[in-house]
């Protein structure tokens, strides 16, 4: 190997004295008209090619669910986190408890019934931030081929060396919560607190993660659930769910044109049209209050 290497230094030495040019411009002017052999000088987007590796890494899990007809998780820590990310990626979801966490399991509505990678392609919006969570096992069935029934399996742990390329785990499920958490801020109104997480309910094997919670300061406490712009099927899961949690005491804020799905299920409803509103909230909060008193 050292006398080839030795060889070629000859030849390129040579060549630059025959030409009476620099080694280093000849080469790169070699093969100039071809796109794909120019030389990479510089790179921006990552600040390192560890972290370029890193996103390489993520995006090929998250390829391999693009054909995804299930995806079914099992995880003991950051559940609200990986909730919160199926939210935001309009998948539909049920949860069961599981020893010390819960079993999730992710699917679309249609996608045993057609052959289409949108479900897979939502499944794959969860990775990166799952892979920010702690103690997790993720099992999906792939449709490797359109025309067969075989459906390996992928098998994915929180110990397996993925990285995310996510510098930190998504705080809220949505603008729209986002927004309205902002605008009722830290100090109570009228004696209301906001507070961001809920601890989930459970009935037989089903469980329920409330968006948010009301505490009043005279120690009444208050389930909010916020329900945005989502398909059909999501809206009629979220229903089937509410109606199993109808003891709770819940307040349901629902986008205005789909208020109706939810109004005869005996809990007060806020409607909104494009951004949630305080003041509406506050009216809907006082009969909680006065019938607490009595």
């Amino acid at each position: 190997m050292g006398s080839l290497e030795h060889s070629e230094s000859e030849v390129k030495s040579e060549i630059a004295n025959e030409l009476k040019r620099p080694w280093k411009e000849i080469e790169g002017a070699l093969f100039g008209d071809v796109i794909e052999l120019h030389r990479l000088e510089s790179f921006t987007g990552y600040e390192s090619p560890e972290a370029l590796l890193t996103r390489y890494n993520e995006a090929q899990l998250q390829a391999v669910l693009y054909d995804a007809t299930e995806l079914k998780i099992t995880a003991r820590k950051d559940y609200k986190a990986i909730i919160r990310a199926a939210k935001l990626s309009n998948l539909m979801h049920s949860a069961v408890p599981r020893g010390e966490g819960f079993e999730f399991l992710f699917d679309g509505p249609a996608s045993l019934h057609r052959d289409t990678q949108r479900y897979g392609v939502w499944m794959a919006r969860v990775i990166p931030t799952l892979l920010l969570c702690r103690d997790w096992e993720m099992r999906a069935k792939i449709r490797r081929f359109k025309q067969s029934k075989w459906q390996p399996l992928l098998i994915v742990t929180s110990e397996d060396r993925y990285r995310s390329s996510l510098k930190a785990l998504p705080e809220f499920d949505s603008a729209l919560e986002k927004g309205f958490t902002e605008k009722w801020g830290v100090p109570p109104r009228e004696g209301w607190t906001l507070e961001r997480e809920s601890e989930p309910r459970f009935i037989a094997q089903k469980a329920f993660f409330p968006d948010f919670t009301f505490r009043h300061e005279t120690g009444v406490k208050l389930l909010f659930e916020v329900i945005g712009h989502w398909t059909p099927e999501y809206l009629a899961a979220k229903r089937r769910t509410l109606e199993q949690f109808s003891d709770e005491p819940l307040l349901l804020a629902v986008k205005e044109d789909s208020a109706k799905s939810f109004g005869d299920l005996g809990m007060p409803v806020v409607a909104f049209k494009t951004a949630l509103k305080i003041e509406p909230v506050l009216v809907a909060l006082r009969p909680f209050l006065a019938a607490s008193q009595v």
